[in-house]
């Protein structure tokens, strides 16, 4: 005997929630990371009340929120209300953090884009908002003055044209290991100096210093964590005999050509990348 069709079942509805390539502030996403993804989802329940720390993500990630009502504020005071139902997309390298000013806590959704290995967010537990006037250690970088944190701001008072004091020196060095090495967030293409600057904690003006007293720009010192990224893959390929190309293997190390790479590295290591490749295997 043949089931019958029931018109009278509910069909399925489907709602679009969000379809967008910017964070809710209206900044571009960036490119997806390259190599293997890792997908997180997150469920967040947060009591009334509770202002969370702040923080950053080195990677895309967008969520829903099911429960109670969520405010968003950026480095530079925006802010966002989230309430129920509503979808987030949130910002990339940009300090932010989260507040429930609701009488019920939160529960939210959150879903990542990443890769093995990399964190999901970074905390910034020593960062100060833009509106905060402060008379002591200037955010991350121990510099003592009197203004408000906002990035335009921070660089006033400042040396400006000579070396960076030593102890500002070693804490932007901590900042990038702690930040940028360590999490590889020098294998994000379109990474920028203004993004960098966010993601470690300090502004663009101190970072730029800081690769100046090193004898470098900004692009030389991500160029060479890329290079030595690629170093990485290439051994562990010719050690594992996996195949592979050179420009694969650039790609996956954040380059977004392989003329820009084959540049940076045959100004690192004195030689072309078919040379290298050639003697290494000897």
């Amino acid at each position: 005997m043949q089931a019958q069709n029931d018109d009278s079942a509910p069909s399925v509805q489907t709602t679009e929630l969000i379809r967008t390539s910017q964070s809710w502030d209206g900044m571009e996403l960036p490119n997806y990371l390259q190599g293997r993804p890792e997908l997180v989802a997150i469920k967040y329940e947060i009591p009334a009340g509770q202002k969370l720390a702040w923080h950053s993500h080195p990677v895309m990630n967008h969520g829903i929120l099911v429960q109670g009502e969520l405010t968003i504020i950026s480095e530079d005071g925006k802010e966002k209300v989230v309430r129920e139902g509503e979808a987030i997309v949130e910002m990339v390298n940009t300090i932010h953090h989260g507040e429930n000013r609701g009488s019920k806590p939160v529960i939210l959704y959150m879903f990542y884009l990443s890769q093995k290995g990399m964190p999901l967010s970074v905390q910034h537990p020593t960062f100060l908002p833009f509106s905060c006037p402060i008379k002591e250690k200037n955010n991350t970088l121990g510099v003592e003055e009197t203004k408000t944190t906002e990035e335009d701001t921070n660089t006033k008072g400042n040396i400006e044209g000579n070396a960076l004091p030593q102890t500002i020196q070693d804490n932007i060095g901590s900042l990038l290991q702690q930040h940028c090495i360590d999490t590889k967030l020098y294998l994000q293409q379109d990474l920028t100096l203004f993004q960098l600057a966010r993601a470690i904690g300090t502004n663009h003006s101190y970072l730029s210093q800081y690769f100046s007293s090193h004898g470098m720009t900004y692009n030389t010192y991500i160029n060479n964590l890329r290079i030595n990224h690629f170093v990485i893959l290439y051994r562990e390929a010719a050690t594992t005999q996996r195949p592979f190309t050179a420009q694969q293997l650039a790609i996956d190390s954040g380059f977004r050509s392989y003329s820009t790479f084959s540049l940076a590295f045959k100004k690192r290591m004195g030689q072309n990348v078919t040379t290298w490749i050639h003697n290494s295997a000897k």
